[in-house]
């Protein structure tokens, strides 16, 4: 039998079959529930613990900060004061046109390098 909220009416002699009957789908609803609500604890709990780890992942992210400074620290200068070559070189080059493509080259080597 199901608990039945309209049990005892008032006013009315108490049967202890009713009674019975009333505590005992009383006791059936809460152990029903019983087990829902620890099956809940349970996947509460896993998910408290995935998010202390993932907690735990996060602190170790890099910063912006620091990636900032690994992006500084490991990329090419401005490279934009070095000026493009002018002329045409001779055919065959001279040396003077070899030692002026050097120079450029060094030029913008230099200017790369932290």
């Amino acid at each position: 039998m199901a608990y039945d909220p309209n049990k005892p009416q008032e006013n009315t002699p108490l049967d202890a079959a009713e009674m019975r009957n009333q505590f005992n789908a009383l006791k059936t609803f809460l152990d029903t529930h019983q087990a829902q609500i620890a099956a809940l604890q349970a996947q509460v709990s896993q998910i408290l613990t995935q998010g202390a780890a993932l907690a735990q992942q996060i602190s170790t992210l890099p910063t912006q900060a620091m990636v900032n400074a690994a992006i500084t620290g490991n990329s090419a200068a401005n490279a934009d004061a070095v000026q493009p070559l002018e002329g045409t070189p001779s055919d065959p080059p001279t040396q003077v046109d070899v030692m002026g493509l050097m120079y450029k080259v060094n030029e913008l080597i230099t200017t790369v390098h932290r």
